[in-house]
Formats: C-alpha cells, structure tokens, sequence
C-alpha cells in the first residue's frame, strides 16, 4: 500500500496526478493572463482606494427581490452587468459563491444541503473560453450567447448562486432555468446540477427533487441544453426571506463549465383571510364560534380547513368556524388555512378559550329510599326542584324554592363539572359554610361531608361530583358551597353556591315573609298527600323521602308545628363581595396538613397533591363531634323533637344510631297518631 508522504508543506492531490498538475499550470498561465487583464480594469478601482485609504472590496446586491411585485428574471445578455472580479453589485438579488470546503471530490450536489460555512463572493469577468478556463468556482462567459456558468475544481468544491426572494403575499412558487454545456473541449464529466431552498438566512437547505439534473454535459462537444422547471412547495410562501441555490460540485474527473441561464422565478396570489375575532372563549361541552372572510384574487377554487374543530367555506366569500370542546384549553391557537390549486396557502389565527365550570348543583337525598331500595340509585335521588344559587354579579335574594324540607336536612349535593382538570379532588377544593345571616364571610364552617366521589367526564359527558353529608348534620341553616379555582378544578374563577334546609317547611303561603315556619297548612298539605302509592322524589310532602307520603310524614310535620322560626329568607352578596367570604381551603373537612384532625386512613399528613383516592369511590372523611347550631332560631332536629324517647339517648355523633331511632320515634308517633 502506498504511503502518502506526511509533509506540513507537501499536499498530496486528492485528483488524479494529471489532472492536478495540469489544472495547477493552466491556473498560473490563465492566472497571468487575467492580472493583465484585470489590472487594468482595476487600476481606476485601486487608485480610488489607495486614495481614500482603503483596498479594493468585494460589492454585491443582498436584497431580497419582492415577487408580488413581480416575476424574478435573470439573463447574462447585458454584459455591463458584471465587469470587475468578485463584483455583483449590479446584479440585484443573486450573488455567486465559490463554495470552498463544502463537500469532497465526487459528490452529488443533491445531498450538499449544509451551511457554506466560510462565504467567498466569487465570479471571473469577462472571460472568453469555457475550453481553456478550468479555474473552478463561477465565471461570466463573454461569449456569442453570454452567460455564467459554475465549474467545480480542486478549491472550489460546490460553486453556486444565490438568489434572494421575498414572497411575502405570493404563494405558488415556480423556479426555471436553462442549464447550458458551453465547454466543447474533449472533457466528459458527469457534471450535476441541483436546485436547493431554504427559508430564512441561516440552517440547511432542503434539495428540490424535480428540479435535479443528473449529467448537464456532454463530450466532446458543447450542444446539451437542459430546461429545468420546479414549483416549490407551500412552505415557501408567504416568507420574507426565501433564499434558492443552484449548484454543482467537483467530481472525479476533469470538470466543465455548465452555464445557468434564464433564470426565472414566479408567483401567484395567496388567498386571503380575516378573522372577525381574535379570540373566542366559552365553556366545555358548549358550542365556540367564530367567523371571518377569504378571497383570492386569481380567482382559484380555495379549500379551507381548521386545526381545532370545522370550519365551513360559504360561497359568499365568507367562512364559519365551531367547535364543542370535550376538554379545557386556555389561549390555545385555532389555525384557519387556505389553500388553493395551485398550492398558494395563507393562515390566519384566533385563541380559544375552553374553560371549565360547574353546572348549577342538585340537591340530592342521600342514603334515601330513592337511592336504597332495590333499583334505585343516586340519580333518582337527585331533586332538580330545589333550587341551588349561585352568586352573581349582583345581590340575589333567595326564595323558599332555593329550600329543602327534608327531615334529615341538606345530605347531599351533586355538580356536574364539564373539562374538570382532574380526577382527584381533595379538601382543599371546596368550602363549605353554614350560617343564617346575610354575611357568609362570618358563617361557621360547615360540618364534613361524609364522602366525596368523582366520576370522571368523557368527549360528550360532564365529570360528575357527589358530595354527601351525615344526615341531620345540616338542618335549619344555609349552606354556601365554593368551588376553589386552582389546578385541580381548572376554573379560572371560583364558583360560589347557596341552597338551605328548613325541615318540614313544605309550603310558604305568605310570600310577603322572609321568616319560614312549619304550621298547621304545612300539616294540612302533607295530611292531604298522604297515598299509599309511590310518589315522585320532588315531592316535598315525603318528608322522609321513602318513596310515599304516609302517616309517618304525617306524624313528622305535626310534632314540627310551631310558630319559632325555621329559616330566614336571605339575599346572598354579589359575587366578589367581601361578605361572602374567601374559601379557607379546608372546605370544613375536619383535617389539614397541620395536623388538625388527622387525615383519613390511608392518606399521610403532608402529603403534596393527596393522590388517588377520590376517583369514582367514597372518601370517608372525619365527622364533627356534634351538629352545628348557627343561632337561637336555628337547632338541630333532634333538639325540636324534644329530649324524651331513645333520641335522648342517643350519641349526637353516631349518625347511623339518630337515624334509627328517629325511624322508631316516627313510627311509635304514628301510630300514636292513627288510634288518636
């Protein structure tokens, strides 16, 4: 194996021995031939400089040739064009480049896509013979049918030229060109010609296929002509930098000169778009709209499409967009893009907001007769004739409607939460107060719900959060349920609710009265229900909830009759107002982070985020020593009925036990009742 000598001074030639040697003497006899030549030319160009004491520069035109104004042209036919070496000054938009160290002997110039990394302006002026001429880089050939013409060589690895568009409003953009053999020597080389673009002034440039010439001379001879002709693709629109590059690269063999010629570059119209806002917000699960213009002044047929849901093209040159989000976004970029036959795009973007909410909540009778007996379930237990408030953006005063007359208080809630962030609630999504005034702000905390379950939503569904109390833990009182803004709810603002419990007000005759009773009309309604076939949940004369009015309700509305006052009617602050009070994050839950109470089995104190408990299952939470007594017109059920019998008997804080024994006093009272 031949060693090649490792000599700081000595180069081995990459080439062929011949072909180096003969290319380094035909440089120097050329290379003396030009400075005569050029010293001439240059001598007023040297004398300016020396006398402004500055050396001669290299000059060229970087602008970028805007194509709505027009079609980008360019022949060699006018020889004042370039005159001086390495001068492009009067060539606007195109510059050549000698394309030193960009790729080795042999390569496609296809796949030589990177960055010239060291730039040399390059062009030989005036020059005369393609045959005798094999200084490699980019030349201007003063010939019958001018032109200039790139040749690869030894250093001139990749010559190309540069040209610079701005096609910003054009689409459709379409590049020809002639590529001449002008070398009639003996020389054959398979001498490529590739055609690349790239967006912008720096990066890769990205080869177009179409536009490739395998072999652009032959030999001997000069007679091969090659019209190349490519339309670009979309990505080029639109840009108000578009850089092409044509170029060839240094071969194996003896390169010829291969003249680029012609060079045109065109384009069409865009089509256009407005947008009527640049915004659109609304909830998850409900419908976003948004609408706007297009047009094409070409007149071509435009397809229009949407990133996010669909928008519609109407022949009246106008275009409609909508969407039903499944899901939360915030400020999330919706695209409109047309695109016509010709390939020309344009875009136009809005935000969209998707936010999620929380549907006005429903009461709903928990561990009732509707929810336990065989079939029933938590939906038949849900009453939508109580009306659940939310706050808004002024006063609200709340009717007897906003009341619950069950004799186990307020034991259940359910809200529907379309786009809910997450599956997991915990404590510190919710507050709860309880409390008879007009000033929530200063209300207790409520007692604790006794589970907390989340199914979660799908693409056409709300998630669905249950809350459920202990029974007779919330009577004779107004409840204030907020909903915290944060991560895990994804609300951008917190919601705020309100419904009360007065136990056996089942009717309210005096409308002009804010102050709620259960008297004898209250006795009388539920007498007149009394039926031993099943009635509906919102029935409010089943004041036991088991499915019919009996005697038991009966028996229950007469030992409530009385003329203290059950609940006031209040009117609830605007949302926002300091009275109604900022959520603790505690939501009355009966433990914290701090220690306070405990956390439930299974969950540690401290733990950040509290993960995985709360989806679609009971979270079973601490319960308060007592029942909380806002007021002296407001006390706990067992406290009106009386301290005789086994309620007296009974821990306040054994729920299951007051329920039962309650169950057994009604009945013993009914009976009672009947045979009186």
């Amino acid at each position: 194996m031949n060693k090649q000598p490792n000599s700081r001074w000595f180069r081995w030639p990459t080439k062929q021995p011949v072909r180096s040697i003969a290319e380094a003497i035909a440089s120097l006899r050329t290379g003396g031939v030009r400075r005569q030549e050029s010293r001439k030319r240059l001598a007023t160009v040297q004398r300016r400089a020396l006398c402004e004491g500055l050396e001669p520069r290299t000059v060229f035109d970087a602008s970028y040739h805007l194509l709505s104004g027009g079609a980008f042209l360019q022949d060699w036919t006018n020889s004042s064009l370039i005159t001086v070496n390495d001068q492009w000054a009067s060539v606007p938009s195109i510059i050549g480049y000698r394309g030193d160290g960009m790729a080795s002997s042999g390569a496609n110039p296809a796949t030589v896509l990177g960055n010239d990394a060291a730039p040399i302006v390059h062009v030989l002026a005036n020059q005369v013979s393609p045959n005798t001429l094999i200084t490699g880089g980019v030349a201007e050939f003063a010939i019958a049918d001018p032109v200039v013409a790139l040749r690869g060589s030894t250093n001139a690895d990749a010559p190309y030229l540069l040209v610079r568009l701005n096609t910003t409003g054009s689409g459709n953009v379409a590049v020809s060109y002639r590529v001449r053999d002008i070398d009639s020597s003996s020389r054959n080389a398979p001498q490529a010609v590739a055609l690349q673009y790239r967006i912008g002034e720096s990066g890769a440039f990205t080869n177009v296929p179409a536009a490739y010439v395998a072999d652009a001379t032959t030999g001997p001879g000069a007679t091969m002509e090659t019209l190349v002709s490519a339309v670009l693709p979309a990505a080029v629109n639109n840009q108000s930098k578009l850089q092409l590059r044509i170029l060839t690269a240094d071969t194996l063999v003896e390169d010829e000169w291969v003249g680029i010629d012609s060079i045109s570059v065109t384009a069409g119209s865009i089509p256009a778009l407005t947008a009527s806002n640049g915004a659109v917000s609304g909830k998850v699960l409900t419908v976003l709209s948004n609408s706007g213009t297009w047009s094409d002044a070409d007149g071509d047929d435009v397809t229009l499409t949407a990133s996010l849901g669909s928008v519609i093209k109407n022949s009246n040159g106008t275009w409609t967009w909508s969407m039903t989000p499944s899901q939360a976004y915030y400020s999330e970029p919706v695209v409109i893009t047309a695109t016509d036959i010709h390939g020309g795009i344009s875009t136009i973007s809005f935000a969209m907001d998707a936010t999620p909410t929380v549907l006005t909540p429903v009461v709903y009778y928990a561990q009732s007769g509707f929810e336990t007996a065989p079939g029933g379930s938590y939906v038949n237990a849900m009453d939508p004739s109580r009306l659940v408030v939310e706050s808004g953006p002024a006063p609200i005063k709340l009717t007897h409607a906003s009341v619950v007359p069950y004799m186990h208080g307020i034991t259940g809630l359910v809200l529907d939460i379309p786009g809910l962030a997450s599956d997991e609630l915990t404590a510190t999504e919710f507050s709860f107060r309880v409390g008879t005034t007009e000033t929530p702000s200063t209300w207790a905390n409520a007692p604790n719900p006794s589970s907390i379950t989340v199914i979660p939503g799908n693409s056409t569904t709300a998630a669905r959060v249950r809350l459920q109390w202990p029974n007779g833990s919330i009577t004779n009182t107004w409840l204030q349920v907020i909903v915290q803004n944060n991560a895990v709810t994804g609300l951008l603002d917190r919601q705020v609710f309100y419904v009360g419990s007065a136990v056996g007000d089942v009717i309210h005759p005096n409308v002009a009265s804010d102050f709620l009773r259960v008297t004898s009309l209250d006795m009388a309604e539920v007498k007149n229900a009394v039926s031993p076939s099943l009635t509906s949940v919102t029935n409010l004369r089943d004041l036991n909830k088991d499915r019919r009015v009996t005697a038991l309700d009966m028996a229950l509305a007469q030992n409530l009759v009385s003329s203290a006052v059950v609940l006031r009617l209040i009117t609830i602050p605007a949302e926002g107002d300091t009275a109604e009070g900022e959520g603790s994050g505690a939501g009355g839950l009966g433990w914290s982070a701090l220690g306070g109470g405990g956390a439930p089995s299974g969950i540690s104190i401290g733990t950040p985020g509290l993960k995985g408990r709360l989806t679609d299952r009971v979270y079973t939470v601490l319960r308060p020593t007592a029942p909380t007594v806002d007021s002296a017109e407001s006390s706990p059920l067992s406290d009106r009925l009386g301290t005789t019998g086994p309620i007296a008997e009974t821990p306040k804080d054994d729920q299951t036990a007051t329920t039962e024994s309650l169950d057994e006093y009604f009945r013993r009272l009914a009976l009672r009742t009947i045979r009186l």
